[in-house]
């Protein structure tokens, strides 16, 4: 799983319950005989320091600015680790404490704002929530992609034409990617573009999307079009 390009955070779920019971028994084998607790002193802390650093660029260079109070999560966090690293001795501290902290800070700004602001960034779910509350909405369909995100945030499947079935469909919305785009606009149907959406493969991040300078070069886009009645 970790070769894959394409990840989710569910994939791991099924190795948890064997994962818990490997850490648990490495604690109690490093606390009890003490065999490469020296290394773990070390390396512990220096991989919370390394997270924390992670997450604080996420939050405050990648997608800032953030919520205050996330500002003042992670300097805790990082106070705490920093203090159980330097100025405690016992052994626990240092290898669990340390560890703990830095995941419980990292995984809460992770879920309650990296993760929220990637999805604005998935397309088809911002249209399907969107046209979820339009009112008078008329007949949505797809033409050259599937969007599972449309279709659960929509509440309904947008059909995916063919060019043939879309110039029978004046007045409905389209749900189309560039190349679909320019397909419709050699054929010589009229349409309108109702709204253009950013979109990028969340679960691909690359460096490109991460740094707010280049974002827009590693994007591509989705349309919402209305076909138009010829005249």
């Amino acid at each position: 799983m970790s070769l894959s390009n394409y990840k989710l955070p569910h994939y791991i779920f099924v190795v948890f319950p064997l994962a818990a019971i490997i850490t648990a028994k490495t604690i109690w084998d490093l606390l009890e005989t003490g065999r490469g607790l020296r290394f773990f002193k070390i390396a512990q802390p220096v991989i919370a320091l390394l997270l924390m650093v992670a997450v604080g660029v996420l939050l405050f260079v990648s997608f800032s600015p953030a919520p205050w109070f996330l500002l003042v999560l992670t300097l805790i966090g990082l106070s705490l680790i920093v203090y159980y690293s330097l100025f405690h001795k016992e052994n626990y501290s240092k290898v669990v404490m340390v560890s703990l902290i830095a995941a419980i800070t990292v995984n809460f700004a992770l879920s309650t704002y990296d993760s929220p602001t990637l999805l604005k960034y998935q397309a088809g779910s911002v249209a399907g929530k969107e046209l979820k509350t339009m009112e008078n909405k008329p007949p949505v369909y797809s033409y050259h992609v599937i969007s599972h995100g449309l279709d659960f945030y929509s509440g309904e499947v947008a059909p995916l034409l063919s060019i043939e079935q879309l110039a029978k469909r004046p007045g409905g919305l389209i749900f189309t990617i560039p190349q679909g785009l320019a397909k419709i606009e050699a054929q010589g149907i009229d349409y309108e573009i109702v709204r253009t959406y950013n979109e990028f493969h969340v679960t691909e991040l690359t460096m490109g999307f991460l740094n707010p300078s280049t974002r827009e070069k590693a994007m591509d886009q989705r349309y919402l079009i209305r076909l138009v009645e010829s005249k």
